[in-house]
């Protein structure tokens, strides 16, 4: 399940990926199941910057808290007042995954990282240019999960 988290959850995209145990109480809202669930922040909410947290969930997040049969009552209250806690990452079946950014080309080279388990953080990325090289390049943080690298020389 997905989420978009606001500025102080996303932090500019460095917190793209991050998963989050997010629930709602049923002194808050009667629909609420009081179970946690567990979400994936994959996009910004700027629409909050005076909140202190703000979880944007997606609507299959927000029915998943919801006691049975309430589902569309919970959707429909808007806000919810929820507890939260960082959550461990975990996609079974799916193991990490480097997509080539459409943009690379000779003299730039950029890779969306997805499914990483654990914490959901990349402090760093390195590129090893070729199998038989004991060089590694230190990539740049680009947006998100994109992680770029942009040297022509460095390529050759």
């Amino acid at each position: 399940m997905i989420t978009a988290g606001g500025p102080s959850l996303y932090k500019s995209g460095k917190e793209c990926g991050a998963c989050y145990q997010v629930k709602c109480t049923s002194s808050a809202n009667a629909a609420c199941s009081g179970k946690p669930v567990t979400v994936i922040i994959t996009d910004a909410y700027p629409g909050c910057v005076s909140e202190s947290v703000h979880f944007d969930l997606s609507g299959t997040a927000f029915g998943a808290m919801a006691l049975p049969g309430q589902a569309d009552k919970l959707r429909n209250a808007g806000v919810l007042q929820v507890k939260y806690q960082r959550a461990k990452c975990n996609y079974p079946g799916k193991t990490i995954t480097f997509k080539v950014d459409a943009g690379s080309n000779p003299n730039y080279f950029a890779t969306l990282i997805e499914y990483e388990d654990g914490d959901g953080d990349l402090a760093s990325v390195d590129l090893k240019q070729a199998v038989d090289s004991d060089s590694w390049l230190p990539m740049q943080q680009s947006w998100g999960a994109v992680w770029k690298l942009d040297s022509p020389s460095r390529f050759a």
